[in-house]
């Protein structure tokens, strides 16, 4: 998956991400959970009702139970449920960003009958959850890397400045 090593913002990964779940698996929603603070949660969803096709993105502070236990299990979790009357299947899926579960990677069936058998549907789940964590890690390093050449530039800036007829350490250190 090209756009996983490529300069793409979050935004449009997370869409693709969304697109491969929801077309793939043939789910009628998917969602990405993920831990934007200390106790903040971003929920980027897309459902195959969506007449624009991009996903939609609310924040929270709690996350709903299911994800909750997901997280704590550490596995793919599978569980029927009723929503406002109606019956669905969700699978649960944590999204790990260097080891530690950062997140969940959410799959809603809303009929009685999976389109794929569970012994099909929970490895896709967990290969779409693993991508996303691959991603959040290889972002983060780019940020890292960002930072580290800023932080160069800054320093041989400052060195030459340092080095100007003139200009003092003293005067260049308060820079």
């Amino acid at each position: 998956m090209s756009i996983l090593w490529g300069k793409v913002e979050p935004p449009q990964f997370f869409a693709a991400v969304l697109k491969l779940a929801v077309h793939t698996a043939r789910a009628d929603q998917a969602a990405l959970w993920l831990r934007t603070g200390p106790s903040h949660w971003t929920s980027v969803s897309l459902a195959v009702t969506s007449t624009d096709g991009q996903p939609t993105q609310t924040t929270a502070t709690e996350l709903p139970a299911f994800v909750t236990e997901a997280l704590a299990s550490h596995e793919p979790d599978l569980q029927r449920a009723t929503v406002e009357g109606t019956a669905l299947q969700r699978l649960t899926t944590p999204v790990r960003q260097a080891g530690q579960a950062t997140g969940a990677l959410v799959l809603q069936f809303e009929d009685d009958t999976l389109p794929s058998p569970p012994a099909t549907l929970v490895p896709f789940a967990a290969a779409v959850a693993e991508i996303a964590g691959d991603y959040l890690v290889q972002h983060e390093l780019r940020g890292l890397r960002r930072e580290r050449s800023e932080r160069a530039q800054r320093d041989q800036w400052l060195a030459a400045i340092a080095r100007a007829p003139g200009c003092s350490r003293r005067s260049a250190a308060r820079l």
